[in-house]
Parts: structure tokens; C-alpha cells; sequence
């Protein structure tokens, strides 16, 4: 009885000391703080202001007691080339990831979880304090966001949060609606360090850009990918396929042009649009004609690659994250291991039928040191390719040799540059590398990426095990 008395008090205690430092977190983070707040809205034509086009500017979306901005925040630490990088964490309600602890993702618990907490609690407070759209708004959850510790700004958040008006009448629908807000955390004085700014968000359309050979065989399977994803109707998967330069090849394509067209139609809720490229693959060619044939400039575009499996998180982090002539965003793709070995190698008391898409060190890896993906507004993106057209004559064919480029040519422009993981990104097993059609370098690169993508070490070390005792025997 004495023992369960003193438990009791213990964990009264623990209680207390986490309540305690939660708030120490909550008046530093109030106290010091750079807000930028984004209304992301499908419903927006919703709003009662029937005088003025969304496109215009509309004081409904603009608050009511805003601070005058000052400039006093230093500006982030901007890397001077790709190898120098200040990684963004990805975190939501239940998970932080990247490489932590040898995890692909950890459970947000203890200090991350104390941390995500106040800095929501300081976001509601700003959302209400200076009235967005208008009225008070309460929390209905934390999306998710990102997280970035900056040695020279100090820690910088940005948050998608869903709320609903403080004050509603039960008897009608609710409507809920999501708020970006940008917090930083300086490492100035509290009275130096506040901004108050205001940016709106229309979600536009979003088009996938797929260069890929018509002989590859993951054309049918990323086709069925992006259909499980059940996209809105403004994501777009565009395929430039090429078919080579031999015309008794190009002629025999016919009846494989004509299947995937059917299969495509066969899926009329999906936009997905195929087109035929006379000539030998080239991604940077590919890239280059799917935009030109397929974009309009206020479209955000998706670079990405045939092995490439999406969720509906990876479209909206893409809308929100690419902002036009300020911002671009190379998500990080988790890398699927070999299936097979992944159930074989599970280690004794775990059971062998798991997830694949899970994020764990059995499933997968984050592919930190590829950029093949990259989310950009189109006339952003058509900037930097028409710097890089030389490129297209070299090494045009390798997809690795162009989002390097892409990546470097970005960080040496004004442009803020994100690069964080991504949950709703998969990199499919299954790559392939053609010593032929690739540089040395680029060859090297694709086996080496290859290798980490067969399996895990402690699966691979349990196989290797199972190996051994099989030939004693």
C-alpha cells in the first residue's frame, strides 16, 4: 500500500515538472517570435466576400491588429553549395521523422513532444490575436510541420494547423480550415525579435512529371500507384515517354501506346496524361518537354521518377512548400528494401507479414543523399533549367547528374531552398542500372544505391546467419 502511495506521488510529480517546463517553453517561444500566417482553402470562394474576385486582394483574408514588421531577424544561414546543408525535421501528431536514434521516425513523445505543443499553442495565440478572416479561432489539431534548428536565426517552425470558429452554432455545419503559420524562435532579445506578416495561399494545380522509356515495366505499377493515392482532380501525373530512335521500334510501340491509353481511361476520376517522344531517353529532355506541353506558369511542378509511389501528404506538403520566386522543396524519399528479404530477415518474434510502407529500419531508409525529386512553381523551375540547358548535351540521360544540378543551382539563387523528408514519398525496389546508357559516375552511383536498397543490417546479418547454420547442416 505504501509502495502504490509513493507511485502515486511520484507520478504526480513527473506530472507537475512536465507541466512546468511546457510552459517555461510556451513564454520563450510567446515572447520571441517571427509570424508568418497562409490560409490554405479548397472552400475559399466560401468566404462571405462576394465583391471581390479570390485572385484580388480581399481584407476578410487580412487580419485586424497586426505589429508593424521590422527587420531585426537575421536572415538563415544560406549554404554555399550542396554539400552544406541545414536539414528541415518533418513532424505530425504522432511521429518526428528523419534519422534519429538510427529510426527512420520516433514517436513524439518527451521533449519533442513538449516542444510541438507550446510552439502550437503560441501559433493559436498569434491566429487569434490578430483575427484572422476576420473572427477567434480554437485548434481542431496540428496537421503536421517542420522543424529547423539554424545557427544563425536561432529555431524556425512552420506549422499547418486545423481550426474552426471559437463561437459557432451547433446546428450548422463547421467549417474547418487550415492555417499555415512560419514561427522563429530567434536567438535575439524578445524586443528585437518580432514580425508580423501575412501571405495567402490558393492551391493551384499540381503536375507529376515522368520521363521514362516505353520498354521500362513500371509504367503499368506507377500508373496504379497514383491511382491508390486518390489524388484531387488539380494533381495531374504527366508521362513523357520516349521511343527511341529506331522507326521499326517506334511503329511496333503502337499497340503498347494503345493499352496504356486504355488502362488510362479506364480510371476517369484521375487525371493522367502520356506523351510520345520520338528519340533516345534523356531525363533533362523529358523534364524540359513535359513542362512545355503540359504547365502554365502558375502550375507547381513535381519532378520525380518511375519508381516513385506517392500519398495524398506528399500533394499538399508540394502546393504548400513551393511558393513563387521565394521558396522550392526537394522532399526526401524513403527507400523501400527488397520485399522478400525484408520477411525473411525480420528478426525472431516479429512477425514476418509487416507493412512495407511503414517507416522503420526493417522497411526502409531516407534517401538523404539523392535529390531526384523536387517541387517548384513552374516558371521558378523553367528559370533554372533554361540556366542548366547545356547540361541536356552532356549528361542528360541520368537522373541523378540533373537533380544534383538542380539542387546546387538553387541554393545559389534567392530562392529559400527546403529540403526535409518526406512520409508520402516512396522510392519503390526495383531500380535498374544500365552501364551502357549511364557515365561511370552516374553508373557507380546507381549501383551503390542499388546495394543499400536490398536490405536492412540486421536483416541482412540474420540471413547471412540462417546462410551459415544451413550448410553446417
Amino acid at each position: 500500500m505504501r509502495f502504490l502511495r509513493g507511485l502515486n506521488i511520484l507520478r504526480i510529480m513527473t506530472g507537475i515538472m512536465l507541466g512546468f517546463l511546457s510552459r517555461i517553453a510556451f513564454e520563450q517561444l510567446r515572447g520571441s517570435t517571427r509570424l508568418t500566417v497562409g490560409t490554405h482553402m479548397d472552400n475559399i470562394k466560401s468566404l462571405d466576400c462576394p465583391k471581390c474576385p479570390i485572385d484580388d486582394h480581399c481584407t476578410l483574408c487580412e487580419p485586424t491588429h497586426v505589429k508593424n514588421p521590422t527587420e531585426n531577424i537575421p536572415s538563415a544561414y544560406k549554404p554555399k553549395g550542396m554539400y552544406e546543408v541545414t536539414r528541415w525535421l518533418q513532424f505530425d501528431e504522432h511521429y518526428v521523422y528523419d534519422i534519429i536514434n538510427e529510426e527512420p521516425k520516433i514517436p513524439l513523445v518527451g521533449h519533442w513532444l513538449e516542444e510541438v505543443r507550446a510552439v502550437t499553442q503560441v501559433a493559436m495565440d498569434y491566429i487569434n490575436a490578430n483575427r484572422m478572416l476576420g473572427q477567434s479561432w480554437s485548434l481542431v489539431k496540428l496537421h503536421d510541420g517542420y522543424l529547423r534548428r539554424d545557427a544563425l536565426r536561432g529555431t524556425e517552425y512552420i506549422l499547418d494547423v486545423v481550426v474552426q470558429p471559437a463561437s459557432h452554432n451547433f446546428s450548422y455545419f463547421i467549417n474547418e480550415r487550415m492555417f499555415r503559420v512560419n514561427l522563429v524562435h530567434p536567438l535575439k532579445s524578445m524586443g528585437e525579435a518580432e514580425e508580423v506578416r501575412v501571405q495567402r495561399h490558393v492551391e493551384g494545380r499540381l503536375k507529376i512529371i515522368v520521363p521514362v522509356k516505353i520498354t521500362s515495366p513500371g509504367i503499368v505499377a506507377s500508373i496504379d500507384n497514383f491511382v491508390k493515392s486518390k489524388p484531387k482532380p488539380q494533381v495531374h501525373l504527366v508521362l513523357v515517354l520516349f521511343l527511341g530512335s529506331n522507326k521499326k521500334e517506334i511503329s511496333g510501340y503502337k499497340n503498347k501506346l494503345q493499352e496504356l491509353e486504355t488502362k488510362i481511361k479506364s480510371h476517369q476520376k484521375v487525371n493522367i496524361q502520356i506523351y510520345p517522344v520520338e528519340g533516345l531517353y534523356s531525363y533533362f529532355k523529358g523534364v524540359r518537354y513535359g513542362i512545355k506541353k503540359a504547365t502554365i506558369s502558375t502550375d507547381v511542378v513535381l519532378l520525380a521518377t518511375i519508381e516513385a509511389a506517392f500519398t495524398e501528404q506528399l500533394y499538399h506538403h508540394c502546393q504548400a512548400n513551393a511558393i513563387p520566386k521565394k521558396r522550392v522543396y526537394f522532399p526526401i524519399a524513403f527507400g523501400q528494401f527488397n520485399p522478400d528479404i525484408i520477411k525473411k530477415g525480420m528478426p525472431p518474434g516479429k512477425p514476418k507479414d509487416v507493412n512495407k510502407r511503414d517507416h522503420n529500419k526493417f522497411t526502409g531508409y531516407w534517401m538523404h543523399d539523392t535529390f531526384d525529386f523536387v517541387c517548384a512553381n513552374q516558371a521558378d523551375m523553367v528559370g533554372i533549367l533554361n540556366n542548366l540547358s547545356s547540361l541536356g548535351r552532356r549528361m542528360g540521360s541520368t537522373t541523378e547528374a540533373l537533380g544534383t544540378k538542380i539542387y546546387d543551382a538553387f541554393l545559389r539563387s534567392d530562392i529559400e531552398v527546403i529540403c526535409a523528408v518526406e512520409p508520402g514519398l516512396y522510392r519503390t525496389y526495383g531500380m535498374t542500372c544500365s552501364k551502357g546508357e549511364l557515365t561511370d559516375k552516374s553508373y557507380q552511383h546507381c549501383m551503390r544505391t542499388k546495394a543499400m536498397s536490398l536490405g536492412s543490417k540486421p536483416a541482412l546479418g540474420i540471413l547471412y546467419i540462417n546462410e551459415v547454420l544451413q550448410k553446417k547442416n
